[in-house]
């Protein structure tokens, strides 16, 4: 797989969830910049745990976050989630194996199925969201007075 840019995913208009992308978003491009220089060495492995470590305690924020918040399609979410750190705990036993694929094919696959979450389910809760705002911003319609008989 060719390196690829990856770009910072959109905001989904929660502080705290929006924060944990960027520094998600950075530790990839630090690993990225390590992995030119130093393919399989320990600072790429380094970087390259640390990054699978924050996505784990970014899922449970971002559920926790979502579920205080009434999302609707938290299970399903949450089924995603699962379904990138299955695919990332098979990214780490091939890691392991004595015919391990570089490095960088292992984060490329890793960034690109988190980047997808972000742009895709990550959206949709940023739509959901959006249009919850939306309705609670409308004012209630007032209830109607029986008008005074003179």
């Amino acid at each position: 797989m060719g390196h690829v840019q990856w770009e910072l995913p959109a905001l989904v208009g929660v502080r705290e969830i929006d924060q944990q992308h960027r520094e998600w978003h950075g530790l990839l491009l630090k690993l990225f910049g390590t992995l030119a220089t130093d393919a399989n060495g320990a600072l790429s492995e380094f970087r390259f745990i640390r990054l699978v470590e924050l996505t784990v305690e970014q899922f449970k924020a971002e559920e926790e976050c979502l579920q205080s918040l009434g999302y609707p399609d938290l299970a399903n979410h949450h089924l995603e989630h699962e379904a990138v750190l299955r695919d990332t705990r098979e990214s780490l036993v091939r890691w392991d194996a004595p015919d391990a694929p570089p490095l960088i094919d292992l984060v490329e696959d890793f960034a690109e199925s988190n980047q997808h979450h972000m742009d895709t389910s990550d959206q949709a809760f940023a739509h959901w969201l959006e249009q919850k705002e939306a309705r609670s911003a409308v004012p209630a319609t007032p209830r109607l007075r029986p008008s005074a008989r003179p």
